[in-house]
């Protein structure tokens, strides 16, 4: 089971790992700095399942099979993005899970005390503004087409730079927080914003395109059950659970926070020590 490593793949993963145990299966986590990395390892079998996301990773593929020009085929229409990413997967050997009802997207967040001084509500007011933005993020946001270069290309947004501490991490978040950076990579998803007094910009223009979660089509064998979050998992052909029908994703998140927390439900203390880095 693999892992981008940052708060919410971390989470996704052990929750697909813990459900696989309840199935018989034996698991192993493996954390992985980024896709460039990740997916050859899918391809190759050193992993066989990560928690993905639906219109991100079809754009990644459709780059790396058509070149960074490819115009993008991630969308809000979740059938066409679908369509396009089994299509592009399945030529690398790649299933593509079935799409569960959970939605997640990139989010970009500021400072409250920033938006409040320079009157910013949304990414828009950001590029308008002309202020010089650095960007705490992954390092591979430089090149992904929702991050550095949509920010430049769709709002206007001057990115200074961008530090590479991660997508919504603690360490992230902090430098936001302290002024050393200017805005943060996270998602929509993330539950720890007003802990460290961030608010998020709105995607006006939306540029980002909602990323589903997606799961296997039951074919009668033992396996994940329910949908886990705004994410698709995406396995080596021929490899793999079944990652379908059965316990809910409600269910499984209380039994990992009961394992790794010491209590039922994750609490926000245990999303800030217990996975954030």
């Amino acid at each position: 089971m693999g892992s981008a490593g940052f708060t919410e793949s971390d989470l996704l993963a052990q929750m697909y790992a813990l459900l696989l145990d309840q199935a018989g299966y034996k698991t192993s986590l493996l954390t992985v700095a980024n896709r460039e990395l990740y997916e050859p390892a899918l391809e190759s079998g050193q992993i066989d399942v990560v928690p993905e996301y639906a219109a991100t990773f079809a754009d990644w593929l459709n780059a790396k099979t058509n070149g960074a020009d490819a115009a993008p085929v991630g969308s809000p229409d979740l059938d066409a993005t679908m369509t396009a990413l089994r299509r592009l997967a399945a030529t690398r050997g790649l299933t593509v899970l079935d799409a569960g009802r959970a939605v997640d997207q990139n989010a970009f967040a500021v400072s409250a005390s920033y938006a409040r001084q320079h009157d910013l509500k949304t990414l828009s007011d950001l590029g308008a503004s002309g202020l010089e933005v650095r960007l705490a993020a992954g390092d591979e946001c430089v090149q992904r087409p929702y991050c550095e270069p949509g920010l430049k290309k769709t709002y206007g947004i001057d990115i200074t730079g961008v530090d590479p501490k991660g997508v919504g991490t603690a360490q992230a978040e902090k430098a936001v927080q302290s002024g050393q950076d200017q805005m943060v990579l996270t998602t929509t998803t993330d539950a720890t914003l007003t802990d460290f007094g961030l608010v998020l910009l709105a995607d006006d223009q939306h540029h980002q395109s909602a990323r589903r979660a997606e799961r296997r089509p039951d074919d009668g064998r033992p396996g994940l059950h329910g949908s886990t979050g705004g994410q698709l998992a995406a396995v080596g052909e021929g490899r793999g659970a079944d990652l379908s029908g059965g316990q809910g994703a409600a269910d499984v998140r209380c039994q990992w926070g009961a394992v790794h927390c010491g209590h039922g439900c994750l609490s926000g203390q245990c999303r800030r020590t217990g996975l954030a880095r």
